[in-house]
């Protein structure tokens, strides 16, 4: 139920990416007054929403404390699909492929029978008939999770924010935010202008660009530098999300995700998050360099068929580390008038509509609103974690 306008709680949401913009959505839905800061536009391409394309999944081998916002989120994608009139969401699958040297496809098979979740499990000969683009070198198996499919990161924070903004939101961009000062009566935010507002709650998703500020209220993480790299296709049909599911493969040394053609032309591959990849945000190094690509063009020689083994599209990407890459979706060290979620380590856009709804329902259960209950799935991700 939304609250009267003229009573409604004013809330701040600090940053305006990934999180920041699912936080306003469902907040303005619920009749909250909201407002959010973003030091860029929205979308932008300088912080973990970039890069055309992600995953969604709904067989989910990280854990049983996931499986809930999984499953909230794909109803939130497909009514968000509804609203904005764009394809935000293509269910078109998400492939799973193992040479069978690491345990993560049968504990994935094993999440997906515990939770209902329907997959197709197949052999390495029902791979190479249904998905030639790949290349196999004998005894693989796969999966392919018939819920998921192909996200639109950049289209989707834009529509969440506008939804926002229909429903009342004010949007400030170009605004960066310098401190957020909790009181007994309040959160004073202040922005590098100058300014300052008082509101009764703030949101802290600020993602990988964490100050002094955020540290100080528990927020706190390490940006991580996450390079991308798009690669010609020879037959871009062959690409399409109907012909190439979004994938995760591991053969021999190499992991990767693949993702669909969606520009006509091109198809994204990511190596996974390298451990010497820590960086400042502010700073960080957005160049390319051969480093960023090698992993990547071994990929497209060995395991793919019918691209073009030299990126002609790249880009540099930016997401928050925990100590333990687990995510904190929590009230700040010292005040329940600040709600952050933080440390999601390149894997929190997939569920990201049921993060805003948690932090919508912080913020209403501290104003003494009615919450939409999913609050209580967010156990596992409070204030157990030790942040950097």
């Amino acid at each position: 139920m939304k609250t009267n306008a003229s009573t409604a709680p004013k809330v701040a949401v600090v940053g305006v990416g990934t999180m920041g913009a699912m936080s306003m959505w469902r907040m303005s839905q619920m009749g909250l007054s909201v407002t959010g800061y973003e030091r860029f536009g929205v979308p932008h391409d300088r912080g973990a929403h970039g890069a055309e394309t992600r995953i969604y999944r709904m067989a989910y081998r990280e854990g049983a404390d996931y499986i809930p916002l999984v499953r909230y989120s794909y109803e939130r994608w497909l009514e968000l699909n509804g609203l904005s009139g764009r394809s935000l969401f293509m269910q078109n699958g998400c492939l799973y492929i193992s040479d069978m040297e690491r345990p993560w496809l049968e504990e994935t098979i094993s999440s997906a029978e515990e939770y209902g979740i329907p997959i197709i499990e197949l052999s390495d000969n029902e791979i190479a008939a249904r998905y030639p683009s790949h290349k196999l070198y004998g005894g693989e198996r796969a999966i392919l999770d018939l819920l998921g499919g192909t996200l639109r990161p950049e289209q989707a924070v834009l529509a969440a924010t506008q939804q926002a903004v229909r429903a009342g939101a004010v949007l400030h961009q170009y605004s960066p935010v310098v401190d957020v000062l909790p009181s007994d009566s309040g959160v004073d935010i202040v922005l590098e202008s100058g300014d300052r507002e008082r509101f009764d709650y703030a949101v802290v998703a600020s993602g990988a660009w964490t100050g002094d500020f955020q540290r100080d209220l528990g927020f706190g993480v390490t940006a991580r530098r996450l390079p991308g790299t798009w690669y010609p296709a020879i037959d871009a049909r062959q690409f399409s999300p109907e012909r190439f599911p979004v994938c995760l493969r591991g053969a021999g040394d190499l992991d990767y995700s693949g993702f669909p053609c969606v520009d006509g032309w091109s198809v994204k591959i990511m190596p996974p998050v390298f451990p010497d990849t820590q960086t400042i945000a502010e700073t960080v190094d957005r160049e390319i360099r051969e480093r960023d690509i090698s992993y990547t063009r071994t990929v497209v020689r060995t395991l793919l068929n019918g691209l073009i083994a030299e990126p002609a599209r790249t880009g540099v990407f930016l997401d928050g580390f925990t100590a333990d890459d687990a995510p904190v979706i929590d009230y700040s060290l010292g005040s329940q008038r600040v709600v952050g979620a933080v440390g999601f380590a390149g894997h929190g856009f997939k569920f990201s509509p049921a993060v805003g709804q948690i932090i919508a329902d912080f913020v209403a259960a501290q104003a003494g609103l009615a919450t939409s209950g999913l609050e209580d799935a967010a156990h596992a991700f409070q204030r157990s974690r030790t942040l950097k």
